[in-house]
């Protein structure tokens, strides 16, 4: 299944929602302008167990989150791949809950306008292959870990983090003042960043960082070879 190259605008749930996939699928230069209920999802895609790809999208929500990942595995194969995507929530940019493992996150502009750009959430075991390269700025929190998830970070370094609010996480229930606390908390975060990316227009979802401390802070990863502008 490719889904390449569209526009969704004004849809009343979820503007793409796949579920149970047993087959790989990618998602890829798709527009979402997605204003549902704050419990609503731009992308859902849950439940799926031969990986797949999200790569390039732009993705506003207005109200909830941009893009969830729930129970994401790779039991039949394949990797499952975010990367190179904008996305702006109001609730969340970005959460994963369930069982996942597999995941790749990677190069990805995040932005959640009311909450926490990043979300590790609920509970499941979640193992994240690799979180490299990405910006994530809320509202509240810039990452979210709640309690009852566990979670295993492989290969997660070269992230910028910022809060509008105050506190980088919220860890285990815990607030965390900035990159050093975020690094003893997890044991990853490796060369990362705190401050404003300076997103070149919140307002429109274009998350362009202008920040000259991201100027080429970023770290290669062979399967990326471009960037959102190709």
């Amino acid at each position: 299944l490719l889904v390449q190259n569209n526009r969704f605008a004004g849809q009343s749930v979820n503007a793409i929602n796949i579920a149970s996939a047993q087959a790989t699928f990618t998602l890829r230069h798709n527009s979402v302008s997605h204003t549902p209920s704050v419990y609503n999802h731009a992308i859902l895609l849950g439940n799926t167990s031969a990986g797949c790809t999200v790569e390039g999208n732009r993705v506003e929500n207005t109200n909830g989150t941009a893009c969830a990942l729930l129970s994401m595995n790779t039991a039949l194969g394949g990797q499952n791949r975010v990367f190179n995507n904008m996305f702006k929530g109001a609730t969340y940019g970005l959460w994963t809950t369930g069982t996942c493992n597999g995941l790749r996150i990677d190069n990805n502009s995040v932005y959640a306008s009311a909450g926490v750009a990043m979300l590790f959430f609920a509970s499941g075991a979640q193992t994240i292959a690799s979180m490299r390269n990405n910006v994530f700025h809320g509202f509240s929190y810039a990452l979210q870990r709640d309690a009852g998830v566990t979670l295993t970070l492989n290969s997660t370094s070269h992230n910028a983090l910022y809060s509008s609010t105050g506190d980088a996480a919220l860890w285990n229930g815990a607030a965390l003042a900035g990159i050093p606390a975020l690094q003893a908390a997890s044991g990853q975060f490796a060369n990362s960043f705190e401050g404003d990316p300076l997103y070149f227009d919140q307002a429109t979802a274009d998350l362009h960082a202008y920040a000259m401390e991201l100027d080429a802070a970023g770290t290669p990863i062979a399967a990326v070879t471009d960037d959102f502008d190709g």
